[in-house]
């Protein structure tokens, strides 16, 4: 093994030209990892700098950023994300997306923290990186194939079994806007289409693999601290229940609170939800389940799902997240657990995101079953929901970019707009056109507004719903209040874009003073939880200016019709986003120090966040307000 520290490695950043085929090794400089600390927040601001206004998502100028965190590869729980930026071809603005697995860990063995891919090769390559080396290596013979072939294939041939996989499907070379990156059998960097990116440039794949080793600044500190956390992880409500069940127990909950989304939001009940509960399925003998855990996971949620009856006896799948399981159940009609599990499955090896195809399917056959859109132009599918063989062909139609499909592969938004009229207004999506999360966010305000103001396609934030003195709440907030939520919000945000700077799952992020002692003992550093705040804030304003840049302005943090209209039954009937956007809005925007009407972050913010270049951009050019 070869030792290194933490800080040292997180400054080690691979640049590779696709045009020219050139790899260079370059060196950050120390202030800029501190100010951004790794992962989204370092994304964002190597986006800034290199992706210049009018860079269109295909473009050969366009950048793929690959990001770590300070504590990916070492023993801190969760510590095995992994980040990838990009400007996203479904909203022409930032996109910014996380997995986990074990590619973050072997970047960091490899001896590099960051990789930026630029340029376009003529044929289709894979990226080697592993021995204090890097080369490109023909990849024609990979065109076609699935996102876990490919994997396969490129391990095999590099031939070293301690190393991670980074791949692209179909949906990716044939440039579906919502094309994600695979790695790992099964875990997806997704929002707003990175692996539409990847393929334009004609990358196939990234290895990776080395000996490097992580050696703390402080060693027994930073051993004694992470005991710390991992006790405080295992003693957390969430850990207990995801380790026996996974995410999939947020089904039935989520149902009674009406955040579950069912055949395009066009109605709540859906009975069948029972037998999508995690804790119903798990005593189910027609499956097994086998833990399958990421690198330095302390509660494995992740499983292998293994068919014990039925037509796919025998199989193995990923079982999927409560988001997989929803989009692939209740949101498009399918009522049979093995036929939405295998979906999820066929959508894994085509490279798709499954937000993006989960709400386009649904808005399609809502549309057919109207009358909105007709046989003649489905090329004969039967679109009804629940018809699982129709749907398994309309996505392969849309990862091949054939017939129907080929409008579909422009994702929900911009399918919507070639029908117009009321298929227009079944559409449900955020932004410039990214669909939102698996949930019914008309019932959760937090995770409405949070995904009406994201800057990279993902849910932005959590408002902390704690009884709150300050706004005269003695309970806790309601999931639908209306006037507390968008500036606690804004005090969330700082939070959750550190979590994406620092690089831990989510699931196991559950005490931040302990998270910054881990993070101290590591790098020799003595940063405070305020100091992590202002790292969140410099990350949020840095996206957002980045957006500004690229033409986006504060009419672009909307919500279509069907999300703003009034819920029409279930546990928030009447409930409507739409009479209350506008206020909203103004008020994140004054919580974040930006400017009320047009998002800009003021100069003063700018400055406070070091940021003072940012101010030039802004407000002495053409994009000047």
């Amino acid at each position: 093994m070869k030792n290194i520290n933490a800080v040292e490695l997180e400054c080690n950043l691979l640049r590779v030209n696709l045009t020219t085929g050139a790899i260079t090794s370059e060196l950050l400089a120390e202030e800029v990892v501190r100010d951004f600390i790794g992962g989204a927040g370092l994304g964002a601001k190597l986006l800034y700098d290199e992706v210049k206004p009018g860079v269109e998502a295909f473009d050969p100028e366009n950048r793929l950023i690959i990001t770590t965190g300070l504590v990916t590869g070492t023993n801190v729980p969760g510590a095995a994300m992994f980040n990838v930026c990009t400007k996203g071809p479904l909203t022409d603005l930032a996109a910014s997306a996380q997995a986990n697995g074990y590619f973050g860990f072997r970047l960091k063995q490899a001896g590099y923290s960051t990789l930026i891919i630029e340029g376009k090769s003529n044929d289709w390559k894979y990226l080697v990186i592993g021995d204090d080396k890097a080369e490109l290596k023909d990849a024609e013979h990979l065109a076609g194939r699935n996102t876990f072939e490919t994997e396969k294939i490129i391990k095999d041939e590099i031939g070293v079994k301690k190393s991670s996989v980074m791949t692209i499907g179909v949906g990716a070379e044939n440039l579906v806007r919502y094309a994600n990156i695979q790695c790992d059998e099964g875990h997806f960097a997704a929002s707003n289409g990175p692996g539409a990116v990847m393929g334009s440039k004609k990358l196939k794949g990234i290895a990776v693999f080395g000996e490097y080793k992580i050696v703390p600044a402080r060693p027994e500190e930073f051993r004694d601290s992470v005991k710390e956390l991992v006790q405080t992880i295992l003693n957390a409500p969430p850990a207990i229940g995801l380790s026996q069940f996974g995410t999939g127990m947020l089904i039935p909950i989520a149902y009674r609170i009406g955040y579950l989304p069912t055949k395009n939001l066009s109605e709540y009940n859906w009975s069948e939800n029972v037998i999508y509960d995690a804790v119903a399925m798990k005593k189910n003998p027609a499956f097994e389940f086998r833990k399958n855990s990421c690198y330095a996971c302390t509660i494995g949620h992740c499983r292998d799902m293994i068919f014990k009856e039925g037509k796919y006896e025998g199989m193995v799948v990923d079982e999927p997240e409560y988001e997989g399981w929803q989009a692939f159940s209740g949101l498009i009609g399918v009522t049979d657990i093995a036929e939405s599990a295998m979906l999820n499955r066929l959508n894994d090896e085509l490279g798709l995101d499954l937000k993006e195809i989960g709400y386009t399917l649904a808005w399609a056959i809502e549309c057919y079953e109207k009358g909105f859109i007709t046989k003649e132009d489905t090329d004969g599918l039967e679109l009804k929901w629940g018809n699982v063989n129709a749907i398994r062909q309309l996505m392969m139609k849309i990862a091949y970019r054939k017939g129907f499909g080929n409008k579909l592969a422009e994702g929900v938004m911009r399918a919507s707009k070639m029908f117009g009229g009321p298929a227009e207004e079944c559409a449900v999506y955020c932004k410039r056109g990214a669909a939102p999360h698996i949930h019914d966010p008309r019932g959760n305000y937090s995770v409405a507004l949070g995904q009406l103001i994201s800057e990279n396609g993902s849910i932005y934030g959590a408002a902390d719903r704690s009884p709150n003195p300050e706004f005269g709440y003695n309970e806790p907030l309601s999931f639908t209040e209306s006037v507390a939520h968008p500036v606690l919000l804004a005090r969330g945000v700082p939070k959750t874009a550190f979590l994406d700077c620092y690089m831990m799952c989510n699931f196991v992020a559950v005490s931040l003073p302990q998270m910054m002692k881990c993070l101290n003992a590591l790098t020799g550093w003595e940063m405070t939880v305020e100091d992590a705040m202002r790292v969140g804030r410099r990350m949020a304003a840095i996206a957002r200016s980045f957006n500004l840049r690229q033409g986006a302005t504060a009419e672009d943090d909307n919500l279509s019709k069907r999300l703003l209209d009034p819920v029409k039954d279930g546990p928030n009937e009447g409930k409507a986003l739409g009479p209350i956007i506008v206020e909203a809005k103004r008020k994140y925007y004054k919580e974040m120090g930006w400017n009320e009407e047009t998002s800009y972050p003021l100069p003063e913010t700018l400055k406070d966040l070091n940021l003072e270049y940012v101010i030039a951009d802004l407000y002495n050019s053409n994009y000047a307000i």
